[in-house]
């Protein structure tokens, strides 16, 4: 069963790749249970980004949490694409019974993207193909409730996101342009499976803008500027308290 989940996790994020203006991360997702753990979790976002989360608990019941993300992209993509994101943030969490785990954790950020594709835009005035150029800058927030189940071998739960973003430039073709979607809804499943020190994991989700930022944009702009998004990830996860453990 754990083979085929990663199987179609593999397929789907061969053939997945956001062109938007806003690339949702993968959520931070720590599952440390006690006072001075910690984990160290690279993953790989659809094949396109490529990340780095760090998760470390200074007392019981409170995680502090950095992250950072940028895009893998050839200069011969249409669209070509380049992005990177830092966050920084924090949150409780909880034991409930002896398997049952929830966490609620909040981030804020730096973020910074370019979209640009040769094509033929029905926003340009001339006729033909044209290169058009998405520049933005943003600071993404967001908040975060989480619930998972923990096994011996096998891991996993889901969460609820909500991502704002607060837009501090947005060019299109260099001229000031308006419509970012600021508001996102991000659920997802998560799979982690391996005992102790590694772990592997997985994420499945998706990244939907509040429906009313998408009224009067147009079909390309709502591509570029208010895009509904998957989210597919994996990766690995390293616990240092317990890679320390097995070395004494």
């Amino acid at each position: 069963m754990r083979q085929i989940f990663v199987f179609v996790l593999v397929a789907l994020a061969s053939g997945v790749s956001s062109c938007a203006v806003y690339s949702p991360e993968l959520p931070v997702l720590p599952l440390v249970q006690d006072r001075g753990q910690s984990e160290v979790q690279g993953n790989m976002n659809g094949f396109s980004k490529l990340g780095m989360d760090l998760a470390y608990s200074p007392l019981k019941h409170v995680v502090l949490t950095g992250a950072g993300s940028f895009g893998l992209h050839s200069r011969t993509d249409n669209p070509y694409r380049t992005r990177y994101t830092t966050s920084l943030g924090g949150g409780l969490y909880t034991m409930v019974g002896k398997a049952l785990y929830l966490s609620v954790l909040g981030s804020y950020g730096i973020a910074a993207s370019r979209v640009s594709y040769n094509g033929y835009s029905a926003l340009d005035t001339l006729p033909g193909q044209v290169l058009t150029e998405y520049r933005a800058a943003y600071r993404p927030y967001s908040g975060q409730l989480c619930l998972a189940f923990l096994g011996e071998g096998v891991s996993g739960g889901l969460l609820v996101r909500q991502t704002w973003l607060d837009v501090r430039r947005l060019t299109r073709n260099g001229g000031p342009v308006g419509g970012q979607a600021t508001e996102y809804f991000e659920p997802a499943l998560f799979l982690r499976f391996g005992r102790r020190a590694w772990q592997g994991h997985a994420t499945l989700g998706f990244s939907s803008p509040n429906a009313n930022m998408r009224l009067g944009l147009q079909r390309e702009e709502q591509r570029y500027l208010a895009a509904n998004t998957l989210m597919i990830g994996m990766g690995l996860v390293v616990r240092p308290h317990l890679l320390r453990k097995s070395f004494q």
